[in-house]
């Protein structure tokens, strides 16, 4: 999936956030523990990336991504390379 806005990114990692945990405390509650502990980190990573393309999101206004990447390749980079990862990446977990 093409993403055309940090809007539309962060949605898509809150939504693979909230399958994660899903997974996580499933795998848990069969006894899957090494699994369940390895979902639950992809959560938490997805969350957390989720929260701060949120916040961009929101300080940018409606501007798209391609305007930002670049301006994004400048400073730290982080939401560059998530969206350039989002970009090549099937749909699904794994973003």
């Amino acid at each position: 999936m093409v993403h055309d806005t940090w809007h539309s990114l962060a949605a898509e990692l809150h939504t693979h956030a909230a399958y994660e945990h899903w997974v996580a405390d499933y795998r848990q509650k069969r006894g899957e523990h090494q699994i369940a502990e390895d979902f639950a980190r992809r959560a938490y990573e997805h969350s957390d990336e989720a929260a701060e393309l949120s916040k961009e999101a929101f300080k940018q206004g409606p501007m798209t991504m391609s305007n930002q990447v670049s301006a994004q390749r400048a400073g730290r980079g982080q939401y560059a390379r998530t969206a350039e990862r989002a970009k090549r990446a099937p749909s699904g977990i794994g973003v």
